[in-house]
Order: structure tokens, then sequence, then C-alpha cells
């Protein structure tokens, strides 16, 4: 693992698990409110769970995104109801949510996804309409909120995305798109350093059709994507390969609770000018 100026990721092991201590999913429950927080394993599965919130949260959050604004570590929660409101906040050292930061009831309430990522060394937000198959690009302020508008697309993308994830493979920018109708259909693009979509790496007709959430994580310092089955609770990992597709499988589960409506993952770690997502590797 190399390591660099202020970045040090420590490892730990506690109950013969190895984990990676500022890295970590939130699992989300819409129908409660409810929340719980844990390690990310070595391996790439779960380890320790660190935290919970039980009932505290609006059960009206309809995307909650991890992202980066000048150095800091935030969380946004988002509803589509009453009109389209946000609010931002500051991600504790510990994991947990610190204050807020910001809110906003004036974005449009038909943003279907939101999606943090980096390009050209800039904090972007991404926010998908399915139901016109439009986007819009932001840089991200440093204060937390939205900067400038990079580029906006009026209805060209396909209206059945039911994911688009942003990942990492080596020191390249990908961004996911998937479909679950049509039996699970996704395809990958490379993102220029100007925020846009580039060149098409590759589509795939054969993964499930029944993946409700899609997470790109760091484990054991290789980039990850994580499937979640919410109908079974069933979760597959996959190491990314090089070329931008998926590697190897190296952990599934059939355990997990059926009931997690967004899974999020996050770094508590500090990442003075950061230049890649989630962590620095220059």
């Amino acid at each position: 693992m190399r390591l660099k100026g202020l970045l040090t990721i420590a490892l730990l092991i506690i109950g013969g698990i190895t984990f990676a201590q500022n890295q970590h999913f939130l699992f989300f429950e819409s129908s409660t409110g409810s929340a719980d927080m844990y390690n990310i394993a070595h391996h790439g599965g779960l380890a320790t769970k660190f935290s919970s919130v039980d009932g505290g949260w609006r059960t009206t959050w309809t995307d909650i995104e991890y992202y980066q604004a000048g150095g800091k570590n935030m969380m946004l929660f988002y509803q589509s109801s009453g009109g389209g409101y946000a609010a931002w906040y500051k991600i504790k050292s510990d994991g947990n949510l610190g204050r807020k930061v910001g809110e906003t009831s004036n974005w449009k309430a038909t943003w279907a996804d939101i999606e943090y990522f980096r390009a050209g060394g800039k904090d972007m937000m991404l926010f998908y309409e399915a139901s016109t198959g439009s986007s819009a690009i932001y840089e991200i302020a440093d204060h937390g909120g939205l900067g400038r508008k990079i580029s906006t697309n009026s209805g060209g993308w396909r209206t059945t995305w039911t994911d688009i994830e942003y990942y990492r493979a080596g020191d390249r920018d990908f961004m996911l798109f998937y479909q679950a109708s049509g039996g699970g259909y996704a395809e990958m693009y490379e993102i220029k350093s100007d925020g846009n979509l580039g060149n098409s790496i590759g589509s795939t007709p054969n993964w499930k059709a029944t993946w409700t959430d899609i997470e790109y994580y760091r484990a054991g310092n290789k980039d990850m994507l994580l499937f979640y089955e919410g109908s079974t609770g069933s979760a597959a990992m996959y190491e990314v390969a090089n070329h931008g597709g998926l590697g190897s499988k190296v952990h599934e589960t059939s355990n997990w609770k059926t009931t997690w409506t967004d899974i999020e993952y996050y770094s508590t770690a500090r990442h003075a000018n950061r230049k890649a997502f989630p962590l620095n590797r220059n």
C-alpha cells in the first residue's frame, strides 16, 4: 500500500477482521428512517457496525450521496417530494453526521439519481431525470453547495436507467449506467477532464436484472463495485478490472436486510488537494 503526505490509511484488526478505519458503508432504510454504518473489511465485505440511527432520519429521502467539497467529507440528502428539498451535512471524523452545512427547497423535484464524481481535479455532481432522459452537471463549490453549471443534456439519454454510478479503474474515471429492464443491461463510459462523458468502453446485456443498488468503493487498496439485491438481501462484490469492466468476484453474501433503500460508500479520511476518488493515490 502506497502512502503519501498526510493521508495514512491505518488497518485495524477487531474480531479477526482486518479493515481500513476510514472507509465505511451507510445503509439507509426509508420505511423507518433508520440507518446503520459499517466499516469495510479488507477483503471487500462488511466488518464491524460502529453506529446506527434508529428512526431519527426523514423517511422521505430518495437519494443520499457522499461527496467532497473543498477537501471536506460531506453527505447530501435529497427528497423529490415537497418540491425538491436537499440538505447537506459535514461528516465527522468518527463516521457520524456532523452539523448541517446548507439546505435548499428549490431543486427540481424530478431528479431520479444524483451522482458525485471527480474530473479534471474538480468535485462535480451529476443530476439525472429519468422521465425525460435529461441531465445536468455542476461543479461543487467549496462551501458544499452547487457552483457553476458545466453542461446540460436535454433528453438525449435513455429514460430507463435505474442506477448511475461513478467509479475508477486505476487512474481513470468512469461512469456506469445500469437498467434493470431488458434483462440487466449496462454501459460504461470514460469521463473527460471537463466532466462530460467521453468514449464508451463497453456494454453488457448479461447482468442480473434484479440489482437495486450498485456502489463503487475501495477495499484492500483495490477498486470495487458492490451489487445489492433488495428482494433477497443478497450482495456481490467485484474487483474493477484495469480496462474498466468487472474483474473477479471477491465476496458475496445472502444475509443482508431486504429493506435497505440506499447504500452509500463514504470516507472519513482527510484529503487535502485530493486528485482521485476516494483515495489520493499519487
